[in-house]
């Protein structure tokens, strides 16, 4: 498949630390750019109303709390970059009050990917880095998930019509705009990268 063309004027970079390592989450978007971070006007997909940058960087990480034990991990904020050709211009970044609420973990070098297809059918997909993951596995069967891998498959692809009203879904596209279809599967696994970083063997 030939490589998606980027058309995205915009991303969101969504940024989490978990043992002094810091990992970053990108969505590709529309913007009416602010002053402030937390007044940037998202453009949503059709028969949705924009919504304020602020409103999305809490629901993001609200999603992801479950997954992330306060003393070890923060939640470090978001920050928006408009496209020139083919550079990344930084404009603004905001902070979030939101906190990881996992009494355990994390689960190192692991990370679960969130899988469905774009509008044109493509995959689309994100990834959750060192949170409270478990083991290797592949998760279908939406009604049988645990609820924060739910929250997951729903704030992404809307799975189960079960979408919050300032999640993913409502936002972000692909590299060419086009907007979340359908989920798929939650697949958890180690890290090659992130094993070595973490010398682990």
């Amino acid at each position: 498949m030939a490589k998606q063309e980027l058309t995205a004027p915009y991303k969101l970079v969504y940024k989490y630390t978990v043992s002094l390592l810091q990992h970053k989450t990108t969505m590709f978007c529309d913007v009416v750019p602010a002053t402030a971070f937390a007044d940037n006007l998202i453009t949503c997909r059709p028969g949705k109303t924009g919504m304020e940058a602020g409103g999305a960087l809490d629901a993001y990480f609200t999603m992801l709390a479950p997954f992330f034990m306060p003393s070890i991990s923060s939640f470090d904020g978001g920050e928006l970059w408009v496209r020139s050709g083919t550079e990344w211009i930084f404009v603004n970044a905001g902070t979030t009050t939101v906190v990881g609420s996992a009494e355990s973990g994390p689960d190192l070098a692991m990370g679960g990917c969130i899988m469905g297809k774009d509008a044109l059918n493509r995959r689309m997909s994100t990834y959750v880095f060192e949170g409270i993951v478990g083991l290797t596995q592949k998760l279908t069967n939406y009604s049988t998930m645990a609820n924060s891998y739910k929250a997951l498959a729903a704030g992404f692809f809307n799975a189960n019509g079960a979408v919050g009203d300032h999640d993913p879904y409502w936002y972000r596209t692909s590299a060419d705009g086009q907007f979340a279809q359908r989920w798929l599967s939650i697949v958890v696994d180690s890290n090659e990268k992130l094993r070595r970083i973490r010398h682990i063997k």
